[in-house]
């Protein structure tokens, strides 16, 4: 895994080692607790997290199993995840349309996270793809903002 890629490396780590297993067991144990903190870099607003998603989805790529539809689900949660921080760290709306409108790698996942085919999701995700596809601004930062 590429050393300046520090978000979604184990993603990366995992879909290269399903390559390698021949059986999987399942167990209902628990060998790996993993502790949420509202003040952990993955829960603050920061831009930067937009190319950290691109690059992800650049070594998801090289993984022959992985198609683009999946990488493009990726990087529609991925997208929707970094909006809402943007959107609860903004004061206002104006705010919100400023950090956006200033970061090209926002406009690239917007694209990939239009193109995402979403099917077998619930409603919630459901709209919250509608508003992608329609670019509506607006009704994306109120949604974000406040679901």
């Amino acid at each position: 895994i590429p050393n300046h890629i520090t978000v979604g490396e184990d993603l990366i780590l995992n879909a290269y080692l399903m390559l390698e297993i021949h059986s999987l067991y399942v167990s209902n144990k628990s060998f790996y607790n993993y502790v949420i903190s509202s003040e952990s870099m993955m829960h603050k607003c920061n831009v930067d997290n937009f190319r950290h998603y691109i690059d992800v989805s650049t070594e998801l790529k090289k993984i022959s199993y992985i198609n683009q539809d999946d990488i493009n689900v990726y990087l529609f949660h991925a997208f929707i995840s970094e909006i809402r921080k943007v959107a609860k760290s903004s004061d206002n709306y104006n705010l919100f349309k400023e950090i956006i409108s200033k970061n090209e790698e926002i406009a690239k996942l917007h694209k990939y996270a239009k193109k995402a085919n979403i099917e077998r999701y619930d409603f919630e995700f459901i709209i919250k793809y509608i508003l992608v596809k329609l670019s509506n601004w607006p009704l994306i930062y109120f949604v974000c903002k406040y679901s």
